[in-house]
């Protein structure tokens, strides 16, 4: 079981992550750019922060970490809007 948490390591995080016996997996600016730009075909306008998990699932099914035909979800909570000057 993979569970993703998008978090600066806070120990609620940590001990989530032990708990689940998941795994942690890191995604580059470049990755979350790319997810980003993934979900933007599909009509939704993601920050970074929101896009990071899809980024986290991409890399975890190239790594064959998870398959095709594993359920994910992945919770877009905060609109890219917010972002506009800084893009």
């Amino acid at each position: 079981m993979w569970c993703i948490i998008i978090l600066n390591l806070l120990p609620q995080g940590l001990v989530a992550l032990r708990e689940s016996n998941g795994g942690a997996v890191s995604v580059s600016d470049d990755e979350i750019l790319t997810a980003q730009r993934i979900l933007s075909m599909d009509g939704i306008f993601a920050e970074p922060a929101s896009a990071a998990s899809v980024a986290a699932v991409i890399k975890l099914g190239r790594l064959e970490k998870i398959t095709p035909e594993a359920s994910v979800v992945c919770v877009i909570r905060s609109s890219g809007l917010k972002m506009l000057d800084a893009a």
